[in-house]
C-alpha cells in the first residue's frame, strides 16, 4: 500500500529544515494533524453545471455550518471542474490527487467521468466518494475497496419504477434516454425487470430510443415518433439543461396525451425553468424535499440559508449526505492520529446506519452504494411553487 504522510508529517518537516533551531520542529509549528484535505470535484461547466453547483454549495454549506470542521478536524477543500468527458474530469482528478495532495475526492457527478476516474483514485489508494450516479458496475473487473457512492446506482433509478409502471401502464411504454453511460444504465435498470414483469416497450422499440448526448436539445421527432406508436406512457431520463428543453417540447408536442414518468427530468433547478409544462409529470427519486424527518427539516433549514433562491434538491442533497459522511468517518479517527486516506477509506466501512434526509441508509457491503427507499414524485403546486412531491414508496433496493 502506498504510503500518503506528504506535508503533515513531522519527520519530513523537519527534514526540510535542518538549519533551523531543533526547537522549531515541534508539532504546533508544523501542519497539524488535525486537518483533513478534501478534493471536490464537481461540474462547474457543461450540461451538468447545474448538478454540480446544488452539490457543491450544500457539501460546503454543511461543512460551514459545523464550524469549517468535518470529524472535529479543520478541513482544506480543493475544488476542480469535472466538466462533460474524461477529457476535463481526468486532469482535475490528476491536479487534486498530485498537485493538491488531497486525503479522499469527492464528486464525479457524471457516470462518464465516475468510469473514467475511478481507477485511477483506486490505483493512487485515495477514497472517491461520489455524490452522482455510479453506473452498474458489479459485473465488471473493479476492485469497490476504494469506491463510495452517496447517490445510488444508476441502474437503481429503473428497477424502482419498472414493476410500477408495469403494473399501473395499461400497455407498451416508450422508452427514452441519451446514449452515454448514465442513460444507458438507466435504461438497462428498466428494461429487463420491466419486461421479466410483463411490459412492453412500444411498437418499434427493441431497445429504447437513444439520442446523441450531450448535443440532442430538439426532441420534436422523437415526440412524433412516440405519438405515431402504441404507447400508453413515456419514460425517459434526462437531466440539466436537455431536461428542460425536453419537458417544454413535449408540453407543445403530439405525445402531450401520452403520460410522462421519468428519472431526474424535473430534479433541481431545471424545474423552475420547465414551469407549467412539467405540471403532473411523475418521476422515480430516493429523495424529496417534503419527507418528513428530523434530519430533512435540518437540511431544508440550512439549505434555505445557503441558497435561498433555490430548492432543495437531490443533487443538494446528495452534496449534504457526502459531508455527512465524511463528518461520521473522519470522526472515527483517533484524535492524535493523522487523517490519511487510508484511515478515511477504514473509517468509511465501518459506518452503519446513516440517518440522512432521504430516509436511513446504509453502504452495500460489496459495491459500497446505498441500500435505501425509493418514491414516486409528482410535479404540483406546493404553496405557490411546484415541486416534486411524494406520492407513493416504491421499492427499497440495495446492491
Amino acid at each position: 500500500m502506498k504510503y500518503r504522510s506528504g506535508r503533515k508529517t513531522l519527520a519530513a518537516a523537519c527534514g526540510l529544515l535542518l538549519l533551523m533551531p531543533l526547537s522549531s520542529c515541534s508539532k504546533t509549528e508544523t501542519a497539524s494533524p488535525s486537518t483533513v484535505d478534501v478534493g471536490l470535484l464537481t461540474p462547474l461547466s457543461g450540461a451538468l453545471e447545474e448538478v454540480g453547483v446544488d452539490a457543491k454549495d450544500a457539501f460546503e454549506g454543511y461543512i460551514a455550518a459545523n464550524d469549517n470542521k468535518l470529524g472535529g478536524r479543520e478541513v482544506n477543500i480543493s475544488i476542480r471542474d469535472e466538466g462533460d468527458s474524461a477529457k476535463t474530469s481526468l486532469p482535475s482528478a490528476e491536479k487534486l490527487m498530485n498537485g493538491d495532495n488531497v486525503d479522499v475526492i469527492v464528486g464525479a457527478a457524471s457516470s462518464a467521468n465516475y468510469i473514467a476516474v475511478a481507477p485511477e483514485t483506486t490505483k493512487a489508494e485515495i477514497p472517491l466518494l461520489g455524490y452522482g450516479g455510479q453506473p452498474d458496475l458489479k459485473d465488471a473487473d473493479i476492485d469497490f475497496e476504494w469506491l463510495w457512492q452517496t447517490s445510488f446506482s444508476t441502474s437503481q433509478l429503473g428497477a424502482s419504477i419498472a414493476p410500477y409502471l408495469e403494473k399501473t401502464v395499461d400497455g407498451p411504454v416508450y422508452a427514452i434516454a441519451p446514449d452515454y453511460e448514465g442513460g444507458q444504465a438507466i435504461m438497462g435498470g428498466f428494461v429487463k425487470p420491466f419486461q421479466e414483469v410483463g411490459g412492453e416497450l412500444a411498437s418499434g422499440q427493441t431497445e429504447p430510443t437513444w439520442t446523441p448526448w450531450p448535443d440532442t436539445m430538439d426532441f420534436s421527432k422523437y415526440f412524433q415518433e412516440a405519438a405515431n406508436s402504441d404507447a400508453e406512457a413515456i419514460f425517459a431520463y434526462y437531466a440539466g439543461a436537455p431536461a428542460v428543453e425536453f419537458v417544454k417540447q413535449y408540453a407543445k408536442s403530439p405525445a402531450k396525451d401520452i403520460p410522462l414518468y421519468g428519472a431526474f427530468l424535473t430534479e433541481g433547478a431545471v424545474l423552475e425553468a420547465q414551469g407549467e409544462s412539467a405540471k403532473d409529470i411523475q418521476t422515480v427519486m430516493n429523495y424529496a424535499p417534503d419527507i418528513d424527518n428530523a434530519a430533512n427539516r435540518r437540511f431544508i433549514s440550512e439549505w434555505s440559508e445557503i441558497a435561498p433562491d433555490r430548492s432543495a434538491s437531490l443533487y443538494s442533497m446528495v452534496g449534504w449526505d457526502a459531508a455527512l459522511v465524511l463528518d461520521q468517518a473522519i470522526s472515527r479517527i483517533p484524535a492524535n492520529e493523522e487523517v490519511t486516506p487510508a484511515a478515511i477509506n477504514e473509517a468509511m466501512g465501518q459506518l452503519g446506519t446513516i440517518n440522512s434526509s432521504r430516509g436511513s441508509w446504509q453502504f452495500d457491503e460489496d459495491l459500497h452504494i446505498p441500500i435505501q427507499k425509493w418514491y414516486l414524485r409528482t410535479v404540483m403546486n406546493d404553496g405557490p411553487a411546484l415541486a416534486n412531491v411524494v406520492t407513493e414508496d416504491l421499492s427499497t433496493i440495495g446492491g
